[in-house]
């Protein structure tokens, strides 16, 4: 097969290109730690994110391997409910099960990350097709769009808060998250709060990778400022009060963008992934191996080399003037807390950095919230933003304990490094 000289193949392939029978090539030098990668899988019922307590896949599934079958299975027993409840005219139920079926045929295709593999086809097809269903029978407009680039369409979508001319948030999600996964649509806080949320699958992410769209350091910020250029043409959008928040990788792509979009008039982040990209080297291989799926790219070191460049730069940091909030874990694998704190030094704007107590990467619930998710508070944030009260020029720290104290409601801190910090511990 040929490849450019940027290592492209056409996409990460299936079967010829993967280990297994008659193929002792590893596309990824990591893969040879698959067994390790198995073992924690049946020992802990995760796929990733080993940090936390809590099974995310069914009891049976002994390998990475048996993912996406296994989950299959789960989500096919709640579509099955779901339509019969749809059926028995017992709408909320129907709406409720379709919505768990569709986030678990995601986590069954997101196992497979390969171009033009069948079962990831069908699963992601699903996926779709019960978030459909979601969507005709919620009580709340939720609208699918697409947005033109590069000669291809990002297919989107818009959950409408009810109000005539509302602030509006673009949601950028984790690396890999597909647009149906964040936020929640049936209890969704953004539209408690007035906000309309837009959130589209950029360049690698959900439909887009499948339809080939890959990523790379420059272009994610040119397809969400193509999001905002439809966003701003809606009769229901104040274009005057246009946010973003961004979670995970889209900590990085939020920043990213507002370094060069001023209709951004506020920024809210958590679990933060700003660079260097450590997780691709020091983490579980599902990362690398995912983020290499979504550029096309199939020669290690060449995605390495592309991987350097995903560093937000002084000189971009030093252009966002509006204002920020930073919400990161205390032991954040992806992205160290020496690394979000240059990043939050360089940001220009009014600003605010949330460390969570004993936290990582948090990829749900925050203790340190009550447990409530983090758009929860990141939303009313922006609402302040918005109202008027902006965050102290020269920067705020707070410390969310774990499961103790205000947090972000209680008072700054000096620091988060000893000896500072010892008088919160």
């Amino acid at each position: 097969m040929s490849m450019d000289s940027d290592g492209h193949e056409g996409g990460t392939p299936w079967l010829h290109g993967e280990p297994g029978p008659g193929n002792m090539k590893l596309i990824r030098q990591r893969d040879n730690q698959l067994w390790i990668l198995d073992y924690l899988v049946k020992a802990t019922g995760r796929d990733r994110q080993f940090f936390y307590d809590g099974r995310r896949l069914p009891a049976g599934t002994r390998s990475y391997a048996m993912i996406p079958r296994q989950m299959a299975r789960v989500a096919g027993h709640k579509e099955g409910l779901a339509r019969a409840a749809e059926a028995k005219g017992h709408r909320e139920t129907a709406c409720r099960l379709y919505h768990k079926a569709a986030l678990d045929y995601h986590i069954g295709q997101h196992a497979l990350a390969y171009d033009d593999h069948p079962e990831k086809i069908y699963l992601h097809g699903k996926l779709i097709e019960c978030f459909g269903k979601l969507i005709e029978l919620s009580r709340h407009r939720i609208e699918r769009f697409e947005v033109p680039f590069e000669g291809k369409s990002l297919p989107g979508l818009f959950y409408s808060c009810g109000k005539e001319k509302a602030p509006t948030v673009l949601h950028i999600p984790g690396l890999d998250s597909p647009k149906e996964l964040y936020p929640d649509a049936i209890d969704n806080p953004y539209r408690e709060r007035g906000f309309n949320i837009a959130i589209v699958d950029g360049p690698g992410q959900g439909e887009s990778a499948l339809r080939k769209i890959r990523n790379s350091p420059e272009n994610f910020a040119p397809a969400m400022q193509a999001v905002l250029d439809y966003l701003v043409t809606r009769p229901d959008v104040d274009a005057e009060r246009l946010g973003c928040i961004g979670f995970s990788m889209g900590t990085f792509w939020a920043l990213q963008l507002a370094s060069r979009e001023p209709r951004l008039k506020a920024i809210a982040t958590a679990a933060g992934c700003y660079g260097p990209q450590y997780g691709f080297q020091q983490e579980s291989p599902h990362f690398k191996k995912q983020f290499m799926y979504m550029t096309g790219i199939t020669d290690e070191e060449a995605f390495d080399r592309l991987a350097d460049r995903y560093v937000l730069s002084d000189a971009e940091l030093a252009k966002i003037k509006c204002p920020v909030v930073i919400l990161h874990g205390e032991y954040d694998p992806l992205n160290p807390l020496e690394d979000a704190y240059r990043v939050y030094g360089g940001i220009a704007g009014p600003k605010e950095f949330w460390l969570a107590e004993n936290d990582a990467h948090s990829p749900g619930e925050y203790p340190h919230l009550g447990g409530l998710r983090a758009f929860d508070v990141l939303i009313d944030w922006m609402r302040d933003v918005f109202a008027g009260t902006l965050p102290p020029r020269d920067g705020q720290l707070k410390i969310l304990k774990e499961r103790a104290g205000l947090g972000l409601y209680g008072n700054p801190v000096d620091g988060f490094w000893m000896p500072d910090r010892v008088r919160y511990f």
